[in-house]
């Protein structure tokens, strides 16, 4: 398997756990992606799998996409983070966990251009 398919997988991977986990918490209350905001779970595991689709389909233009997506999805990840500690006080693993993931699938999307242009 390509590495650059490898690594947008493991991203994606690391963006659905992070749904999972607890992104806060707070007076001894844990709140999940699914528990404390629906729709920024569902957000970020779509953008997620798209850009791992994107990847999939081995063209310049998919992987500059994929890189977009994993961008928006970095910079929608980082908001939540400031948010959850400017009004917790800190943000729980989980959606660090989603932050990384975007990061890696960036790298991923990163690394499949590039193979494009060594081809």
């Amino acid at each position: 398997m390509k590495t650059n398919l490898l690594t947008t997988i493991i991203g994606t991977l690391l963006i659905v756990v992070g749904t999972f986990l607890p992104w806060v918490s707070a007076l001894g209350i844990s709140l999940n992606g699914w528990k404390q905001s629906f729709g920024f779970a569902v957000f970020f595991v779509i953008v997620g799998i798209v850009a791992l689709g994107l990847n999939f389909l081995g063209k310049k233009w998919s992987n500059i996409v994929s890189i977009v997506f994993s961008v928006i999805l970095i910079l929608a990840a980082v908001l939540a983070v400031t948010a959850f500690n400017e009004k917790f006080g800190s943000a729980g693993p989980g959606i660090w966990m989603v932050l990384i993931g975007g990061v890696v699938n960036s790298v991923g999307s990163i690394l499949g251009l590039k193979q494009k242009k060594a081809e």
